[in-house]
């Protein structure tokens, strides 16, 4: 598994090379269209200014080839009076004459300059156009191959991650299992004392408790959980005791949460209970005779469920029928409808027991079947609450007829 991580991280990196010589071409590319543009934009505005100056000028020989046609105009309609000064009105016309020629070709030749310009204005503008639509293309290029190399620095991110968080797993269960490992032959012989999820014990406590308090009840009930699964078969191995907080790994950060901090938080928790809470003790891992067992503490509210006397549940009994099918009916409406009724009011079962919320002996079940068979009739069975019972308490029953 490392090597293949080791290769997808090589591919990774390389990718990312590929991507950032991409990224620098385009950027290149960028940067020399732009200044392309600018050259371009620089030779527009100068031409621009060269059309300006050549309508300027056009302006003007336009007007002065009008104010030559007026004088020609003027000259011919006095030309019969100026009869006398023909020769000089003559010379004098031939040189406007001159003139006005000299002029209509250099208006010809602005006019040309002029359609010169626009046509490479025309051109420049294309050209600016091109450039501006291969930056646009580039510019998304560019985006696309950011976009690609940040989404493959994430994944990356992620695996580093995803290492670092098995890494740490790794160690934890090794540390713990290296301890298991010492009583491994002999505790496979041995009878599965806990499986995995089974409660250990459980210990109300009142809301109100200081740090110190909290503290104090938080390892007095350790010490009565260590206690409990050492009569049941556990045994210290290593560093850790018959039963003891291992340290976690964080599922977020990929961090260790040592057995300490886990305390700690467990501490809080009871200090900043605003009601009565139950304290229990779980498996985390299945445990067999002979090892230690991990342990996982859970708190819940424990609020009171039923007062005493409180009818649960009832059932029809007709005491006509023999012993064994009373006991068999009794016991099921035990099992069931008693039951439902503590799960339907969350009472908090205790997992991995036979009986999950509480118990009735024997002898009081065959007192009860033999007070139905003295009715010799058919009855009611109610299940009470034999004392006020809180959601974390063990819930005791007695039974009245009808």
């Amino acid at each position: 598994d490392n090597a293949l991580k080791v290769r997808q991280r090589a591919e990774q990196d390389k990718i990312i090379e590929t991507r950032r010589k991409e990224i620098l071409a385009l950027t290149q590319k960028v940067e020399a269209g732009s200044v392309r543009i600018k050259v371009l934009d620089a030779k527009l505005a100068a031409n621009d200014q060269k059309l300006a100056e050549r309508q300027r000028q056009l302006a003007s020989a336009q007007r002065l080839l009008a104010d030559v046609r007026q004088k020609i105009l003027v000259a011919q309609q006095t030309r019969n009076e100026a009869v006398r000064q023909s020769n000089e009105v003559k010379n004098r016309n031939a040189q406007l004459e001159s003139e006005n020629g000299l002029l209509e070709t250099k208006v010809a030749g602005l006019k040309g300059d002029v359609e010169k310009i626009n046509r490479e204005m025309g051109d420049l503008t294309k050209a600016r156009d091109e450039i501006q639509q291969a930056l646009v293309v580039a510019q998304q290029s560019l985006t696309e191959s950011q976009a690609r190399l940040s989404s493959t620095e994430t994944k990356l991110s992620e695996t580093e991650r995803d290492l670092l968080k098995l890494a740490a797993q790794y160690k934890l269960d090794s540390e713990f299992y290296q301890a298991l490992s010492q009583t491994f032959e002999k505790s496979r012989f041995n009878p599965l004392e806990f499986k995995m999820g089974d409660e250990i014990a459980r210990q109300p406590l009142p809301a109100g408790l200081s740090g110190v308090q909290a503290a104090n009840a938080l390892d007095a009930f350790i010490r009565v959980v260590r206690a409990e699964a050492s009569k049941r078969g556990a045994q210290a191995a290593g560093k850790y005791l018959e039963a003891d907080i291992v340290d976690h790994t964080d599922r977020t950060t990929g961090g260790t949460i040592t057995s300490q901090e886990i305390k700690n938080r467990l501490v809080r928790d009871l200090v900043k209970a605003s009601t009565d809470v139950v304290i229990v003790a779980y498996s985390s891992l299945n445990a067999f005779a002979g090892e230690p067992v991990s342990l996982e503490l859970a708190i819940y509210p424990n609020p009171p469920v039923y007062r005493a006397g409180q009818v649960l549940a009832e059932t029809k009994v007709s005491g006509k029928k023999t012993a064994p099918e009373i006991f068999a009916i009794v016991s099921d409406f035990v099992g069931t409808k008693v039951k439902a009724r503590a799960e339907q009011d969350k009472m908090l079962p205790r997992v991995g027991a036979d009986v999950q919320f509480g118990s009735i002996s024997s002898a009081d079940i065959l007192d009860l079947v033999n007070r139905i068979r003295e009715a010799d009739r058919t009855v009611t069975v109610r299940a009470l609450a034999d004392t006020d019972t809180r959601a974390g308490d063990e819930l005791r029953l007695r039974f009245s007829l009808r």
